[in-house]
């Protein structure tokens, strides 16, 4: 008698042997023209990236939660800049506390030994009586046209031309040594800033290294945006205002960016924030609240502010509409003028009524 063979059993195979979960298949290479050159397809590999950050993270232009966010990188990635930052305020304002109080303390000094001169004077010209006063005060005056007659012109001239001399010198000399100082600490606070926000660790020694490799075009850099402010306060006090808010990033975008010159570095920070000044006005008013440490939270704000607008440059992304809260400086200043017009207006009201 013939055995029937055995047949294939699913319940007990599907036991023994599960089913596997599907794997996901690997994400599809960037599609690519042969044809392209590999600077254009380096390019469109950019610009996808630049549009996958952009679509990863909402553009923040909220100066409080940008500048907090900023600060909190600071924290974590490169505490030292923050030590150094706090250090610098804290003797700003020891000094500034001091020489007010030493300044008080001269005024006063000064204004009791006048007290004291004029009730000296006072005393020594009530015991000599008028005549000594009339006589000294019709020599003062003879001696006193003799020589406005003996000036010369040239002499007038010469002063004048020495005066504006020296003030030329120092003109020189004081903005060369003052730009290279400021050139040094930003380059140092931005390559700090900008180690932080791209979610590496610095020390102060690796902050320093960075900006003296980059002090060349930081030097030049800040030179040519102090001329541009100056010229823009000359011309007026609204645009030299917006060209010192304008180069506020730049020297984040330097040590961002090693391939940039001090040149391009200017264009290109006047065309990221050409629609964007408010942005920065807003991240420096929350700062300038904030005592001692305030320059920590510009600085994580202005380069949270530089990454997401180069981001979303490169992405070709329209940005969204700046918060409201950075006008809250300039609403807070109006309010305060219109409040010392109102007071004005009630004391003249007052007076006039009396």
């Amino acid at each position: 008698m013939n055995t029937p063979k055995n047949t294939p059993n699913n319940s007990n195979n599907d036991h023994e042997h599960p089913i596997q979960p599907p794997v996901d298949p690997q994400p599809a290479p960037i599609p690519t023209n042969s044809n392209q050159s590999p600077a254009s397809q380096h390019s469109s590999i950019q610009q996808n990236n630049s549009n996958q950050q952009a679509t990863q993270k909402p553009y923040d232009s909220n100066p409080f939660t940008i500048s907090i966010s900023g600060f909190q990188l600071l924290m974590k990635f490169a505490q030292s800049i923050v030590m150094t930052i706090l250090v610098i305020g804290l003797l700003s304002f020891a000094f500034q506390f001091f020489g007010q109080v030493a300044s008080s303390f001269t005024q006063d000094t000064a204004s009791a030994q006048r007290d004291d001169s004029a009730e000296s004077l006072d005393s020594i010209r009530d015991d000599a009586g008028q005549e000594l006063d009339d006589s000294l005060e019709e020599s003062f005056n003879l001696d006193f046209n003799n020589n406005s007659t003996n000036i010369d012109s040239e002499e007038v001239i010469g002063i004048v031309a020495l005066v504006a001399g020296v003030v030329l010198i120092i003109f020189l000399v004081t903005i060369p040594i003052s730009v290279a100082f400021s050139a040094a600490f930003k380059g140092f606070i931005a390559a700090g800033t900008v180690a932080a926000i791209h979610h590496r660790n610095i020390s102060f020694g690796e902050a320093l290294s960075a900006m003296a490799s980059r002090y060349g075009t930081l030097f030049v850099a800040e030179f040519i945006a102090l001329l541009r402010i100056f010229g823009g306060y000359l011309l007026f006090i609204v645009p030299g205002i917006r060209a010192q808010l304008r180069y506020e990033a730049l020297p984040y975008l330097i040590m961002n960016d090693e391939s940039l010159g001090a040149r391009a570095a200017v264009s290109h920070t006047k065309e990221l924030y050409t629609k964007h000044l408010m942005e920065v006005f807003g991240i420096k008013f929350f700062a300038s609240i904030i005592p001692a440490i305030g320059q920590a939270f510009a600085a994580g704000g202005i380069g949270l502010s530089m990454q997401q607008l180069h981001t979303y440059k490169q992405a070709n992304l329209a940005t969204p509409k700046t918060h409201w809260l950075n006008y809250l400086g300039l609403i807070l200043g109006l309010v305060l003028f219109l409040f010392i017009v109102a007071i004005v207006a009630i004391v003249i009201t007052v007076a006039v009524s009396s």
